[in-house]
């Protein structure tokens, strides 16, 4: 099968509506695209990957990967928001996580179908779900959830081959294979998300270009929150002065 052509990824909310513009998405789901990236940036501002790359730019690529397999403009917001239960600052974030309230708080700024997507990412066995020979039996909804998931390794994966070196494995839910990349290359070809099998077959092909050694293995927030706080009551009040 001839590859698909390597597409750029987004990395900028104003780069995400662009390419979903020129893929001829109407303007009211573009709004509805814009809005849900002013909400991730509420939950994610501060945070930063293991890399020192900014927590917003990666939900943007996964989003952009997501956008190259579907124009479903509820599965592109659900990938924008992907981690957002486990990663976002949401109100109260030092209590204890309270996941109903979190649910109910993003159902109501991006309605319940694309909540629903994000929660069952969220709650997802990838056990199953990676194993290739459960591709046949899945449904389309789980193919669905398995999209978000792919375009979610190959945005970790482009980060994790660059320049900086970090202690995050990137291809964690297959790292005990002996060959994970052709793993996933099978499973992407078990769902027909042709850009995301070229994505990775290219980037298997890439030499390492490892400069830099930081340990961090995780996102992380480097903000302190009063300096977010000024942020969220902006976006808060602009919300409310909304007709």
């Amino acid at each position: 099968m001839k590859e698909a052509e390597i597409l750029p990824i987004s990395q900028t909310n104003v780069q995400l509506i662009h390419q979903l513009r020129t893929q001829g998405i109407p303007r009211s789901q573009l709004e509805r695209l814009s809005d849900a990236c002013d909400f991730m940036g509420e939950l994610t501002a501060g945070g930063y990957r293991a890399t020192g790359r900014p927590f917003y730019n990666h939900l943007i690529g996964v989003a952009s990967i997501t956008a190259m397999e579907t124009h479903e403009i509820d599965l592109i917001i659900a990938a924008l928001l992907h981690s957002i239960y486990e990663l976002g600052r949401f109100p109260g974030w030092l209590l204890p996580p309270r996941l109903k309230a979190r649910r109910e708080l993003v159902a109501n700024r991006i309605g319940n179908l694309t909540e629903t997507i994000i929660y069952r990412y969220h709650t997802a066995d990838w056990q199953y779900y990676l194993n290739a020979e459960n591709i046949p039996s899945l449904s389309p909804e789980e193919k669905n959830i398995l999209l978000l998931k792919l375009a979610d390794m190959l945005e970790d994966f482009i980060e994790e081959t660059g320049p900086i070196a970090t202690q995050k494995d990137a291809l964690w839910p297959l790292s005990k294979l002996d060959d994970p990349i052709s793993h996933i290359i099978r499973i992407s070809d078990g769902i027909n998300t042709e850009n995301i099998t070229s994505y990775f077959k290219y980037m298997a092909r890439q030499p390492a270009d490892k400069l830099i050694e930081r340990t961090a293995s995780m996102t992380y927030f480097h903000a302190p929150m009063r300096l977010i706080l000024p942020y969220r009551i902006k976006a808060a009040l602009r919300r409310l002065r909304r007709p």
